[in-house]
This record gives C-alpha cells, structure tokens and sequence, in this order.
C-alpha cells in the first residue's frame, strides 16, 4: 500500500463517506472477513498534514481454527520505521487477534494490543485490548511514557513544553465513546512526585 496524503488533506486513501461528526455513528464500515492474511505486506506512508514519513511490514492472520486447519495462531505484528516531524520513529505492534480491528459493531470483541512506539527522545508503550481499527473503540490499556525531558514530547507533537529534568509517568488510557480518559498512577519528574485522573471528550 502506498498512502499519500498532501498538505491540503487531500489523500488516496478514503473508504467511503467522510467521517460523522455524530460520533454514535461509525465513520465508515470496511469489508468483512471470515479469513485474513497478509504474508508479506508493506505500507509506504508519507503524510504532509502530519509531518509524517514511515515504512511499514505487516503480517497477519486470523480466522476460526476450521478456517485454517494446521496454520500457525491468528495474530498482527507490524513493524515500522520513519520520522515524524523530523524526528526518528521506531514502531512495534503486536496483536494476537485480528478480526476485532476490522469490525465497527463490535460483534467480535476486542483484541489484545500491545504498542512499542520511539519518537526521537520520548518512548511510549500500551498493553491493553482495543477494537475498530478506525476508531479505537474499546481502547483500555496501561501507559508507559518516558524520557529525558518533557521537551522530548513537546517535539513530537509540535508543542513548546519545559525542559525538566528526565520523567516517566505510568497509568491507564480508556477510550469511551468521544472521550479519552487517562488515570496516571505515577509520574515521576525529576524528585518531583505526581498522580491524577484526566478526561478529554472531542465532542466538547
């Protein structure tokens, strides 16, 4: 797959109508599989929007175990190498399900998910269980963000944060609906000692 996308947002890469702002309904549905695989995909992505550049190896396969009698367990890894806004990008995800991430109703539950992203400085890591691919619905996942500053997150998304001293923080994302909610349990910066629980609804 070659994804473009330039900087005026226009892409070759639309499924159908574009997104609801009634975040209820699905933004569009992809195809329903029985059986998917994927053996030696790649995706090339150059996004000008996001400053985004990356290379991409997937593999996948999922399906009941009558749908693929002696194959080895359903499961997603990809694996991929960019930049973002100029930064390095190293990413590793790693699903043992696939099914759930093409389904918008919901009919086949939720999928183990585990992320290991590097953006230049800043490192993040996920371990939980999502569905949709699209919308992440289901999203529930422990958190681990580390790095030598804050500034090492500032640069990757293009805000202007502190310099501090190195931070590492560790909690739990949940998407429900249009909001995302976070419960940080420690966030370390420095000697300083953190904690809290935070929520940010796109619909608001």
């Amino acid at each position: 797959a070659h994804l473009r996308r330039d900087a005026r947002g226009r892409a070759n890469w639309g499924l159908g109508k574009a997104p609801s702002i009634d975040t209820d309904t699905p933004a569009s549905a992809l195809p329903r599989f029985g059986l998917l695989q994927v053996r030696n995909g790649e995706i090339d992505l150059d996004d000008a929007l996001l400053a985004l550049t990356l290379r991409a190896s997937v593999s996948t396969q999922a399906g009941t175990a009558t749908d693929r009698p002696g194959a080895a367990p359903a499961g997603l890894q990809v694996q991929a190498r960019g930049s973002l806004r100029n930064l390095p990008l190293i990413a590793d995800v790693q699903s043992s399900g696939v099914l759930p991430w093409l389904r918008s109703d919901g009919a086949t539950g939720t999928a183990p998910l585990r992320v290991d992203l590097r953006v230049g400085r800043a490192h993040l890591k996920l371990d939980g269980q999502a569905s949709d691919l699209l919308q992440l619905v289901g999203l529930d996942a422990a958190v681990e963000l580390s790095g030598p500053s804050l500034s090492a997150v500032g640069d990757t998304l293009g805000l202007t944060l502190p310099t501090t001293a190195a931070f590492d923080m560790r909690g739990r994302v949940r998407k429900d609906g249009s909001a995302w909610i976070t419960d940080i349990a420690s966030w370390r910066v420095g000697t300083s000692r953190l904690r809290g629980d935070f929520r940010y609804d796109t619909a608001s």
